[in-house]
């Protein structure tokens, strides 16, 4: 992209016109800018996308922006004086729409997707599924269940079933590929970082314990709800809704922290944040038949993880 045209207004006027100038009989739409522009100080950037747009703006007519504001114009009357604005035109020929790009990691292939509300591009599948769901229930759907900010050390098979004891001592080598259950509160595979905040860094874009393909990360709280809970395209209010987002997330349960056994599958939805919700708990996305929200649980509970990119 390149900027081809930057200046400050002393004059709303010379915004409003310049406006007029661009859009009329290309993008007419814009022309309710106008006095919008006369309310408030106000950066404005439009886009164009040919080279017959980025035509219009080489003229010198429309480089004066600084000139003395022409009370004689009726269309900004409406204008408050002594009020700048910047007008900035960028050429955005050169993007595209999305296009899916095929990702194959640890000899499993995925898919990216785009989301509809954000424009955020996560993974079509769950962490470690051999398949998108085609139903809630759809076991090759399930994926892996970490636990917390731990990597992938093999202990979020689910296919596993034995379990070990003993916390571990450093958030990037536990000690064993078992499942680690704790039976005391606050339930944590590991005996430091109490707060959370190594592993929160941990599980971001080339952190430590970097579980995601190269380029996408466990996704923060805010990313995990601005496109569920709080999406306005695929908002995402039980499992029917889970699965029919853009997402296709199945219920595929977790694994209890107290004694590792896989509970509520086809029934409940977990999905772990990077983000630790107090000083012993963490966020993760919750779903079930009537319900969606944002919850927190002990950082050894197994739960799937959905990657995005970033």
């Amino acid at each position: 992209m390149k900027t081809l045209i930057k200046n400050t207004c002393t004059a709303y006027n010379n915004a409003a016109n310049l406006i007029t100038h661009i859009v009329e009989g290309h993008f007419s739409v814009l022309n309710k800018l106008k006095r919008f522009l006369t309310f408030s100080a106000l950066t404005l950037t439009l886009n164009v996308a040919s080279a017959g747009d980025v035509n219009q703006f080489n003229k010198q007519s429309y480089l004066g922006l600084s000139a003395e504001y022409n009370w004689n114009q009726p269309q900004s009357h409406y204008r408050k004086d002594n009020q700048a604005t910047t007008v900035t035109v960028t050429d955005v020929s050169d993007t595209g729409p999305f296009v899916s790009e095929t990702i194959t990691f640890k000899g499993l292939t995925y898919k990216t997707i785009l989301s509809p509300d954000t424009g955020k591009v996560w993974l079509d599948r769950n962490l470690g599924s051999t398949q998108v769901a085609t139903s809630s229930s759809d076991a090759a759907s399930y994926g892996d269940l970490y636990q917390w900010g731990r990597n992938n050390d093999g202990h979020e098979d689910r296919t596993k079933a034995s379990t070990s004891t003993t916390l571990a001592s450093s958030i990037t080598d536990a000690g064993t590929p078992l499942f680690i259950i704790d039976s005391a509160n606050p339930n944590d595979w590991a005996s430091i970082d109490s707060s959370g905040a190594s592993r929160t860094s941990a599980w971001a874009n080339n952190g430590a314990n970097d579980i995601c393909p190269a380029g996408f990360s466990v996704p923060t709280s805010a990313e995990m709800t601005s496109d569920t809970i709080f999406a306005t395209t695929t908002k995402i209010t039980n499992s029917a809704t889970a699965l029919s987002s853009f997402l296709k997330l199945p219920v595929a349960g977790y694994r209890h922290s107290e004694n590792g056994k896989i509970e509520y599958v086809g029934i409940y939805g977990l999905y772990w944040s990077r983000n630790t919700d107090s000083d012993v708990f963490s966020s993760l996305l919750a779903f079930g038949s009537g319900y969606a929200k944002l919850y927190d649980d002990g950082r050894a509970t197994g739960m799937s993880i959905r990657c995005i990119k970033g």
